[in-house]
């Protein structure tokens, strides 16, 4: 079921653009070397100092591992601060590496710029990526100058996770549970529109089929750790073609990820006659298992 459900996926989500020196696929790889472009992710910036959050888009990071030595290098072109900044260009040289739950972690703090560039004081910078099949995921946070705050936000995330589904009003139906609906969330940082992809949806032991669908066009806003999306509804989802589905309406969608831990995403479906369903599901970047049950 997992390949089919990545095969759904497979048609809104990128390809990170990855080079190795020694070639993907070899498992003796020393080291390697990823660019993760404005096709890939856009920054949330907080001005501290101001109270305020924007996005910024157009930074490169150029991200390179030596895994013999446990050191990373990480390159940052294209930065913008504030409206009066030009592109900045900055390098980080010998961040330390560590692994942590599955994730492979480069950071340090008190950093000045490769070359000595004063006017950047990095007060923390942590690189985090993590490998599911072929697809990587980065984390990237850092604050400068003690005034900004810089959280990288991925185009696209692929999320796993609990979902549970109670009925709404009288229902003999029950409550139902599985970990095998995928959830992709995919972000638009110029319109500030999103779309969320549901993959193997199922809200009864008693629906014969699962589901793939899309909800699109829904507005979301940035903060100093992630998103949220929000949208009152009623929404048709649609499938892979763009054909929506007008016999399960849903309505009442609330996300809120943090780029670091993962997040939730609820929402209500009125299922093609089988009654209103209430869904929450745990957004979370490792599968750690397989189960189905019903109440």
């Amino acid at each position: 079921m997992t390949n089919k459900i990545l095969s759904f996926c497979a048609f809104i989500i990128g390809t990170l653009m990855m080079t190795s020196c020694l070639g993907n696929g070899n498992d003796n790889v020393t080291s390697q070397s990823f660019t993760y472009n404005q096709n890939l992710c856009f920054n949330s910036v907080t001005d501290i100092q101001e109270g305020t959050t924007y996005i910024t888009t157009g930074t490169i990071y150029r991200l390179n591992y030596d895994y013999s030595s446990a050191k990373a290098s990480v390159e940052i072109n294209g930065l913008k601060l504030s409206d009066s900044d030009k592109d900045i260009t900055l390098k980080f040289d010998n961040l330390p590496m560590t692994t942590d739950n599955g994730w492979v972690v480069a950071k340090g703090s008190n950093l000045i710029p490769a070359g000595g560039n004063l006017n950047y004081e990095f007060k923390d910078l942590s690189v985090r990526y993590i490998v599911r099949g072929n697809m990587y995921s980065f984390c990237i946070n850092y604050t400068v100058n003690n005034r900004y705050h810089v959280c990288v936000i991925p185009v696209q995330s692929l999320y796993f996770g609990n979902t549970y589904t109670t009925p709404v009003g009288e229902s003999q139906l029950g409550t139902y549970s599985t970990r095998d609906t995928y959830y992709v969330v995919t972000l638009d940082p110029e319109k500030q529109k999103a779309v969320i992809a549901v993959a193997g949806a199922k809200f009864s032991d008693k629906m014969p089929i699962t589901m793939n669908f899309l909800l699109k066009d829904l507005p979301f806003t940035i903060n100093g750790y992630g998103y949220e999306i929000k949208a009152d509804g009623p929404i048709n989802p649609e499938t892979e073609n763009n054909v929506p589905n007008t016999k399960y309406p849903i309505s009442n969608i609330v996300c809120n990820a943090s780029i670091t831990s993962g997040g939730s995403l609820s929402y209500k479906c009125e299922a093609n006659n089988m009654g209103t369903f209430s869904v929450n599901a745990s957004l979370e970047y490792v599968l750690k298992d397989n189960t189905s049950t019903t109440n």
